[in-house]
């Protein structure tokens, strides 16, 4: 449930809360705070602060805001879910506690893609223009949204092949019906 919510967050920032798709204008002072001058809460310049990870690579010089960025807080959220949990679980490594919240380990290959996906989009803005940067980062925005929903169909899949498994062995043991 709490998953389903922040997937409900998620897709009201990223959609702006319906800004573009009901024609609402941005109030002044909103613009102003924001970013990209957006209806949202995740491109206020205060939750933006050093989301250039670009001046880490060219300096060395490291900023807590690289980290407590809103941008990067996500990304280190979404790479834990979605590649730091499975590698967790194939390695037997505190696979009973993400078991017991309930935790659903997508396909090997799914986490392999993401992974993939996310070193070479990262690999691309390296020395680019900010302007490049920016149209990488929201195509990035955007694929994470698909990522989660092509896990949350692989989870719903699951689930349903669980139900039919548990309702065939239920009724079916060694080609016998079983009371109920």
């Amino acid at each position: 449930m709490i998953f389903l919510f922040v997937c409900f967050i998620s897709l009201g920032e990223e959609i702006s809360w319906g800004q573009r798709i009901f024609n609402i204008q941005t109030p002044k002072f909103i613009a102003d705070a924001n970013r990209q001058s957006e209806l949202n809460f995740h491109n206020l310049h205060i939750l933006n602060n050093g989301s250039t990870w670009r001046h880490f690579f060219k300096t060395g010089e490291f900023d807590y805001h690289q980290i407590l960025d809103m941008q990067n807080l996500f990304r280190i959220g979404f790479v834990v879910f979605f590649i730091f949990f499975p590698l967790m679980i194939a390695m037997n490594i505190g696979s009973n506690i993400l078991n017991s919240i309930g935790y659903y380990k997508p396909e090997p290959y799914f986490t392999i893609f993401i992974t993939l996906f996310l070193f070479f989009s990262f690999i691309i803005t390296i020395g680019k223009e900010r302007q490049y940067v920016r149209r990488i980062q929201e195509i990035r925005e955007m694929s994470y949204a698909l990522f989660i929903a092509m896990y949350l169909l692989g989870m719903l899949y699951s689930e349903k092949l669980n139900l039919l498994n548990n309702i065939l062995t239920r009724k079916c043991i060694g080609g016998k019906k079983t009371p109920r």
